[in-house]
């Protein structure tokens, strides 16, 4: 298994939940093959500090070029949180392509040592929300019946 070893690489984020209130998450995130950190006060900010962030590596490589109305502005927080846990749940999201406008990839419940791959960002959000959200044994099954099984 990829998360057993601890080697994460510049692919992978570490996702701090803290707070999950009103279906929106506020935490932290760390990114350790390239030491850096920051803050989101909800799930759209997430998204586009690792969107920005992967853009910057040009890892993974996207397939499309991002349309926006203005330039994105750069997030720049830094909150040192390489070894911590969050207080409602901790997810290790390792990006493995860009596609289709998304992300394709795998999560890690790093609480319960499970793993999910998505399909998409909104499958992402999906699983992360039903962890927080108490529904991990509905939610999780679910999914690992329309792969066949999750990876242990």
């Amino acid at each position: 298994m990829l998360y057993q070893s601890n080697h994460y690489d510049a692919r992978t984020f570490l996702l701090y939940m803290d707070m999950y209130e009103n279906d929106n998450p506020i935490g932290r995130y760390y990114n350790p093959g390239r030491g850096e950190s920051g803050s989101f006060r909800s799930m759209t900010q997430l998204l586009l500090k690792l969107e920005q962030s992967m853009d910057e590596e040009g890892m993974p490589q996207s397939f499309q070029k991002v349309r926006t109305f203005l330039p994105l502005s750069g997030y720049t927080e830094d909150g040192g949180v390489g070894s911590q846990m969050g207080k409602k749940a901790t997810f290790a999201v390792h990006i493995l392509f860009r596609r289709n406008a998304s992300w394709q990839g795998s999560v890690v419940w790093l609480d319960e040592k499970k793993t999910m791959p998505f399909r998409s960002v909104l499958e992402l959000i999906s699983l992360m929300h039903s962890a927080m959200h108490g529904e991990k044994e509905r939610a999780w099954t679910e999914i690992e019946h329309a792969y066949g099984k999750a990876a242990e």
